[in-house]
């Protein structure tokens, strides 16, 4: 079992996860499994995997890289027991444990993570086989029962990864973990709960506490005993036994009162549902979350490719080869009929449908210009590449390179008439040039001085005569 805990650069706990093995691609893109959300982060930025119950992490050729320990990593690393992985402004604690909670009847492998300095004994490991101390329920669903604190890191909360597992609508999944520093002081810290951790009815972020300090997850209350402190306990482990007798004492005059079928009709009523029926309602909410999860990742995927097609299709089109972003657009419907059962919401099919009628109105408009360039219908060219370039359009490279070589063609046939003296012809040719560009300053000063040019030359032919 492998716990990740990810750390901001405020050093806020900014995401928890536990897993067995497996591979997570880590980056910006919220297509990965993991998601860090920075501008120094790649959008692929790494892979974390593991293998032979070993932990590996590989820099996906990322731009600010990966550091281990502080020695940026070129190849796969393994990853050693309390490692420091950086990835952008984010800090990881990778860690592995075996260990289970012992008293606790549905106890799950302890999450080796913690802030204590390093001692002689593994971090997270049991120190001998000692208790540091015990944690006993207070309120209603939990009286009476007790929580051996074994490990120097135990984490609490309503998942089954949790070494102590507190099952309550109160409790998050993971809720608190609580640590043992070197010299036996037990420390508690919420790990960004929805319903908080108090100590004695004080919400805390991270505090200590000792024998008799009320600790409370959401709105179940414990009380904590720790050896050394006599041999009276804070409060009678047994008490809840004791209860449940006379409550059983009292349903067994009932049953024999009321007979068998009462007991069928109110049995759910009396004791609520059995830990084996919390169980199966928990163990179907994870898998529950666990596909709901799946379906988000792949729909993220499948958006991203619809993009890709979308993008390549533009590219295409802008450089003239129409025919292959045809292509592309094409085999974007057949992605997008393949990824139908994710887009219930009509979602996908709408962000490529628009970005098809965008790409293909575009398309439209180009050819409508080029076709008006040919006829030489100069004024309507211009108006129609007015439009093409207040849209910013896919094909607004191609429109302008098409405007701005007709706009020198018409110029240069100008200029040669010009210098054969045909200043009519010339004329006329400006005149052109200026409807399809009335801003071209240049071409403007070549028509008046071709005006200017032909008015000389009327006046020298009125003279000989």
């Amino acid at each position: 079992m492998f716990t990740i805990i990810i750390e901001d650069k405020d050093g806020a706990i900014a995401g928890e996860h536990t897993f067995e093995a497996g591979e997570f691609i880590i980056g910006r893109s919220h297509s990965n499994d993991i998601v860090l959300p920075a501008d120094n982060v790649s959008r692929r930025h790494a892979r974390l995997y593991t293998q032979d119950e070993k932990c590996f992490i590989e820099d996906m050729n990322s731009s600010n890289g990966v550091l281990v320990d502080g020695n940026r990593i070129n190849r796969v690393y393994e990853i050693v027991k309390s490692a420091q992985i950086k990835i952008g402004d984010f800090h990881i604690h990778i860690e592995s444990s075996g260990t289970k909670q012992q008293a606790a009847p549905e106890a799950a492998p302890n999450a080796v993570y913690s802030d204590i300095k390093e001692s002689p004994v593994p971090v997270g490991a049991n120190r001998g086989g000692s208790i540091f101390g015990r944690l006993i329920g207070v309120s209603a669903e939990m009286e009476g029962r007790p929580f051996d604190l074994v490990n120097e890191v135990m984490l609490v909360g309503r998942g089954k990864d949790c070494s102590i597992t507190i099952i309550d609508a109160s409790v998050s999944r993971i809720h608190a973990k609580i640590l043992v520093n070197r010299d036996g002081e037990l420390c508690v810290e919420d790990v960004g709960s929805s319903n908080g951790t108090y100590i004695n009815d004080e919400r805390i972020k991270k505090s200590s506490f000792s024998h008799g300090d009320h600790v409370r997850f959401g709105n179940i209350d414990f009380i904590c005993e720790m050896p050394g402190y006599g041999d009276a306990p804070v409060v009678e482990v047994a008490s809840g036994a004791r209860k449940g007798l006379i409550f059983l004492i009292a349903f067994m005059v009932l049953l024999l009162v009321g007979g068998v079928t009462s007991l069928y009709v109110f049995n759910d009523q009396i004791f609520g549902p059995s830990q084996m029926e919390l169980d199966q309602i928990q163990a179907e909410k994870d898998k529950q979350e666990k596909k709901a999860n799946e379906k988000t990742r792949q729909f993220k995927l499948a958006k991203q490719n619809i993009e890709d097609f979308l993008d390549n299709a533009r590219t295409m089109a802008g450089q003239g080869d129409w025919d292959a972003a045809k292509k592309k657009l094409l085999a974007g419907n057949g992605e997008l009929k393949k990824v139908s059962d994710l887009d219930t919401g009509g979602e996908l099919r709408a962000l490529f449908e628009t970005g098809e009628s965008k790409l293909r109105k575009s398309q439209v408009e180009f050819v409508k210009f080029t076709e008006l360039l040919d006829k030489k219908e100069y004024e309507n060219a211009a108006t129609a590449y007015g439009k093409i370039k207040e849209a910013k359009g896919t094909l607004l490279g191609m429109a302008t390179k098409a405007f701005e070589a007709k706009k020198m063609e018409i110029v240069a046939a100008g200029d040669a008439l010009c210098t054969a003296k045909k200043f009519e012809q010339c004329l006329e040719l400006y005149t052109q040039a200026l409807k399809l560009d009335s801003t071209d300053k240049e071409v403007a000063k070549k028509k008046a001085h071709t005006r200017l040019n032909m008015n000389k030359g009327k006046g020298k032919g009125k003279g000989r005569r």
